[in-house]
């Protein structure tokens, strides 16, 4: 138990001491869908870039989760078994799917300019507004 212990210290103190040269300044982000960020970019590109990824990434996760699903069950009906683990599968890649969708849609249903980001075309919140006494920019 005692060089369990040492080890675990001794890596830490390893990983601790050999990450001091990835304290960089600055960061590429890769070009994505046509997307590109640099350091002058706005929030809203920002925020644009990594909606626009999280919403890829949710959709691709859920297709290849369909995927083994439907491989897994061709498997186990091959077999001979119905076992419906395969179903579960489809079922959860399926419902991924489409709360992913549903989100994008709801928030493209509200309001255009949320999925587009663009924030010119954004007036403040009305609540917000009324406390700081700000004027409606539409």
């Amino acid at each position: 138990m005692k060089i369990k212990n040492f080890l675990f210290l001794f890596f830490a103190a390893l990983f601790l001491l050999c990450a001091g040269h990835v304290a960089a300044l600055e960061v590429e982000y890769p070009v994505i869908f046509g997307m590109s960020i640099n350091s002058d970019s706005s929030f809203a590109e920002y925020a644009k870039y990594f909606f626009n990824i999280g919403v890829f990434l949710a959709v691709f996760i859920s297709a290849i989760i369909l995927a083994f699903g439907g491989i897994y069950f061709l498997i186990d009906y091959s077999k001979g078994k119905m076992a419906g683990e395969g179903k579960e599968w489809i079922k959860a890649g399926s419902i991924g799917m489409f709360l992913t969708v549903c989100a994008y849609l709801i928030a493209f249903t509200i309001n255009p300019y949320l999925v587009v980001f663009n924030l010119d075309n954004l007036g403040p919140l009305t609540f917000i507004a009324n406390i700081l006494n700000i004027r409606n920019c539409q």
